[in-house]
């Protein structure tokens, strides 16, 4: 599980690069994991 500062650095370069592998890469997590991530905060911020 991903502590909140890195998920937020994690969402931040997904927003920048829009390349869920290279980003899972530079931080050594799964694909998935920096997907379901995307879509936690997208999720969060529309209620």
């Amino acid at each position: 599980m991903l502590h909140n500062e890195a998920r937020k650095l994690l969402i931040q370069a997904l927003e920048k690069t829009h390349n869920a592998r290279e980003v899972a890469e530079n931080f050594s997590v799964n694909r998935g994991t920096v997907q379901l991530s995307f879509q936690g905060s997208f999720a969060s911020s529309q209620k």
